[in-house]
């Protein structure tokens, strides 16, 4: 009987592992030697699944199938700028626009026509063309066209100079220091000779960083654009702004760039100009002493002079102007915000 049970067991794992290597052989013969049998994948639904994105803190937010607005990409991030750009479409007189031209290689090949009296020259700024167009303070309210062009364009826009009111000041100034300073031809010939001719020079580079700083803490005693009658005799609008402070006050960089004037001349005094690069100066007259030097590169802050009284003024104070090109602008431009560009 023993025997019996004996050889039935044995009969029996004969057959488990018969078995065992017939279904290894079926799993196998498919595969290259030495793989090994790849299993079905798990079971992966047909419908989509709608990802959960992260909160802040590392926190899940609850699943939505509303993609947020910063992700959604418009025709008009998929389609590259091209053509000219106007800052903005009203422009006070005393202001400046920024143009800016896409798909434009050649700074040469770009034209504008319009009425402000001044040559519009565009520089190469990233990945674009970029200019200053200033709209002189004499300008009248109303709209003036602008024609632009370029190998790849042909646009025209139509800008709103707005209403601005300039009020009037009245100074009485000693004859002799009027003589020799406005009224004078040959201080007005050397200031035209000198001076003007770095309002038409300018860096290809914009050296200005952020917005321009006040020059010399001190109350505004003549405005931007105040109509000046001086001993009873009407004379041209303020082009800058007048500082009063007690002389030798540091007078300080309004912002970073290139001194391209720095002497004394009759009309204006001690006088610094400072290039900002793309037609963009600044100027500071009557000055007690200089500190820098033509061809001087200087930092936004940096000490360039001291109040004083020198050339055609009443008292110690800084006389501190913007220009584009040759357009004073008004200062208050540059000092809300750095240009644009």
């Amino acid at each position: 009987m023993k025997i019996r049970w004996l050889l039935s067991a044995v009969a029996f794992f004969s057959l488990l592992s018969y078995l065992g290597v017939w279904g290894y052989f079926m799993l196998t013969r498919g595969a290259e030697p030495g793989e090994l049998p790849v299993p079905d994948p798990p079971f992966v639904s047909s419908a989509p699944i709608e990802p959960v994105s992260e909160a802040a803190g590392g926190e899940q937010a609850e699943v939505s199938g509303v993609v947020p607005e910063s992700s959604v990409s418009t025709a008009a991030d998929l389609v590259e700028k091209q053509g000219i750009e106007l800052s903005a479409s009203e422009v006070d007189p005393g202001g400046f626009l920024v143009l800016t031209v896409y798909d434009e290689q050649d700074p040469q090949a770009v034209t504008v026509d319009h009425p402000f009296g001044v040559t519009v020259r565009f520089y190469p700024v990233r990945d674009h063309l970029a200019a200053l167009l200033p709209v002189k303070y004499t300008y009248e309210p109303g709209q003036y066209l602008i024609t632009a062009s370029g190998e790849n364009f042909l646009e025209s826009f139509t800008v709103t100079v707005k209403d601005r009111d300039f009020p009037t000041q009245e100074l009485v100034v000693e004859q002799s220091t009027v003589d020799s300073t406005i009224n004078s031809s040959s201080a007005n010939e050397e200031y035209y000779a000198r001076v003007q001719p770095t309002k038409f020079q300018s860096g290809d580079q914009a050296l200005w960083e952020g917005a321009f700083l006040l020059p010399v803490e001190g109350r505004v005693t003549t405005e931007f654009g105040m109509q000046r009658i001086t001993n009873g005799v009407p004379g041209e609008r303020h082009g800058g702004i007048d500082l009063a402070a007690p002389l030798g006050t540091p007078v300080l960089a309004a912002n970073t760039g290139r001194v391209v004037f720095a002497d004394l001349i009759a009309l204006t005094g001690n006088t610094v100009c400072i290039d900002h690069g793309l037609g963009l100066k600044s100027w500071y007259y009557h000055m007690d002493t200089l500190s820098v030097e033509e061809g001087q590169m200087v930092q936004r802050g940096e000490p360039i002079g001291t109040v004083g009284s020198t050339g055609f003024s009443t008292g110690p104070h800084l006389h501190f102007a913007v220009s584009v090109w040759n357009i004073y602008v008004d200062p208050q431009l540059v000092f809300d915000e750095a240009p644009a560009i």
